[in-house]
């Protein structure tokens, strides 16, 4: 039992340091500079990639990657709103629309891992209890 701890707990590691390895190469690349159309659309599309990419991401990770979503959906977009072409506009619908996407996935994922442990902790129980 202490070994499969021990195998989650290193597996929960590694996704968190790959979570934190993708935000911080997302914050880089965005603090490099958004300062045209251009570098906004491809920052806002790298960003939401890292994010699909991503198996699963902590309470603080959420927290800036909702941040850095109202920063590509909101400021950046209306710095650039009166430069965007019909394409762009698009672009960033599905962008947002993958974005939502991801976060609901994510969402269902925790759900579904909370009742899987859930499940666990009730066999245990049930084990222990016929034992």
């Amino acid at each position: 039992l202490e070994k499969q701890y021990a195998i989650k707990r290193t597996m929960n590691m590694r996704r968190l340091i790959n979570s934190i390895l993708c935000l911080c190469l997302t914050a880089i690349s965005v603090s490099c500079g958004i300062n045209t159309k251009e570098s906004y659309l491809k920052s806002f599309e790298d960003f939401v990639v890292d994010i699909e990419q991503t198996k699963s991401f902590s309470e603080d990770e959420l927290t800036e990657i909702k941040k850095e979503y109202l920063d590509f959906s909101e400021t950046y977009y209306n710095k650039f709103e009166n430069e965007l072409s019909v394409s762009d506009e698009e672009l960033i619908l599905e962008l947002k629309a993958r974005y939502y996407a991801t976060m609901a996935k994510q969402g269902l994922k925790d759900v579904g891992s909370a009742i899987k442990d859930l499940g666990e902790q009730a066999s245990e129980f049930i084990n222990d209890i016929l034992e």
